[in-house]
This record gives structure tokens, C-alpha cells and sequence, in this order.
């Protein structure tokens, strides 16, 4: 049977006839259910954690939807969008680690890490040309409160545009 991890419901604990320890969690998912099913009696490993709330797929496009709209304000720090984003980041705090890279190498840099925010450019001693950047951790990897900071951030930024943010707030709060 193939390794897999199930999201469950913890219900209640008892302790059996031979003074063991039982748990016992709520399957609901169909998929999950039909692994439990093939389950023997026999020993497996298991590891249990906490579920942790995750943004979900409409909150992450109405957060698009309001950096595109952003971004089309004449009076906006970029008209970029992936900028906007990066600048929106910035502005929330969220976490970021500094890179070097070639100054060849960005495109595809921003390419596979995306929330890329360019420093500058500076020459080696052999001639070439390297950039400095800025890579954050992008939304995806955010947690509740992370993402909720960067919600806040942005509607706040729209505001100052003078974008009308009551839509948004009720989508994304």
C-alpha cells in the first residue's frame, strides 16, 4: 500500500480490554475513505498534525484581480503586475532571502521563483555582469496570518489609489 496522508477529525480516545490507548478520527473525504478501507490490521506509522488553514483558490484571485486593478492606476508604483506584487510583498513584510545571479540568468530567475525585486547590477573582476535581487517567499507558501498581512496591505494600497475596495474586502476578509 502506497504512503499517503489523510485529513481526519479527531472524535474521542478510549482504552481497550487490553488497557490500550484507541483514537478514533472522522474520514469524511471519499478518496481518504477508500484507502482507509484497504487497510489491514497490522501495524503502520503514523505522524499527527495540526491542519493548518490555507488561502484558498478565490481569495488568491480576487487578490490578483485587485494587484491587476492596481497596477492599471496611472498613479501606481508599477504598472507591472509581477512588480506590484513584489512591492506589495515588500511592503507587508513578508519574508525574502537576498541572491546573486547572472545578469543572464534573471529571466529565467523570475520565471521559475516569480517575486523577483531587482537591486541592481554590479561587474565581477572577469567582466560579467551579475544581478542582485531581492526573492520573496511568495503568497502560496504564506500562512494565515502572513497572507492576511498582505491582504490588509494591499487593500490599503488600493485605497490610496482611490480604487472602491468594499468588493474586495468582502471577498477577501
Amino acid at each position: 500500500m502506497a504512503k499517503t496522508k489523510i485529513i481526519g477529525n479527531y472524535k474521542r480516545k478510549s482504552i481497550n480490554e487490553e488497557g490500550n490507548l484507541e483514537i478514533t478520527f472522522e474520514v469524511s473525504n471519499y478518496n481518504y475513505r477508500n484507502y482507509c478501507e484497504g487497510l489491514e490490521k497490522k501495524a503502520y506509522s503514523l505522524e499527527i498534525n495540526e491542519v493548518k488553514s490555507k488561502r484558498s483558490i478565490n481569495q488568491n484571485n480576487y487578490l490578483w484581480a485587485l494587484i491587476h486593478e492596481i497596477a492599471g492606476q496611472h498613479n501606481a508604483s508599477s504598472n507591472d503586475e509581477w512588480e506590484m506584487y513584489c512591492y506589495l510583498l515588500s511592503q507587508a513584510g513578508a519574508k525574502y532571502e537576498y541572491m546573486v545571479c547572472l545578469e543572464s540568468a534573471l529571466e529565467t530567475l523570475k520565471q521559475e521563483v516569480r517575486a523577483v525585486e531587482l537591486l541592481g547590477y554590479e561587474r565581477r573582476e572577469n567582466g560579467t555582469l551579475w544581478a542582485r535581487c531581492k526573492v520573496f517567499i511568495g503568497s502560496s507558501k504564506m500562512n494565515k496570518e502572513e497572507m492576511g498581512k498582505l491582504i490588509d496591505t494591499t487593500l490599503e494600497y488600493a485605497e490610496k489609489l482611490g480604487i472602491d475596495t468594499m468588493y474586495y474586502r468582502q471577498m477577501l476578509t
